[in-house]
């Protein structure tokens, strides 16, 4: 029995293009660490590890109780750090209440660690990739 052209162009391209379920994507470690500012835990925040070179993408981790956890690719990174609490001297408005008023979130880490980050870390496929940041105001 012969098979067709069209079958057999069918199968050669489903060999070549390769059958295979789903993209593994790039390798990635677990990074983890402990963030503090002015010597206190930050309670909740997000911390983004962002490769300072390559088209590799950005890995975010939220911050609790002063701890973070996260898979992130090798490489050089810029590490920025953001974490927000309720300022009761500021007011916003209540998006659940219109006309009413609620304390205002406020970020409380200064931009040196987050929009203008002067952190780095380097994950290594062959380290602990354990970074603590320990922020402090000048």
């Amino acid at each position: 029995m012969r098979a067709s052209k069209p079958l057999i162009l069918i199968l050669n391209l489903l060999l070549f293009t390769g059958c295979q379920g789903g993209n593994a994507g790039p390798e990635t470690f677990v990074v983890t660490g402990e963030v503090s500012f002015s010597g206190k835990p930050v309670e909740e925040g997000q911390i983004v590890f962002i490769p300072t070179s390559g088209n590799a993408q950005r890995q975010a981790a939220t911050i609790k109780n002063g701890q973070y956890s996260s898979e992130c690719t090798p490489g050089k990174k810029n590490v920025e750090i953001t974490a927000y609490r309720f300022d009761e001297s500021k007011q916003e408005p209540d998006p659940a209440e219109p006309g009413k008023t609620i304390p205002a979130r406020v970020q409380y880490v200064p931009e040196q660690f987050n929009r203008k980050t002067t952190l780095t870390a380097d994950v290594t496929s062959d380290g602990e990739n354990h970074f603590d940041f320990k922020l402090e105001t000048q």
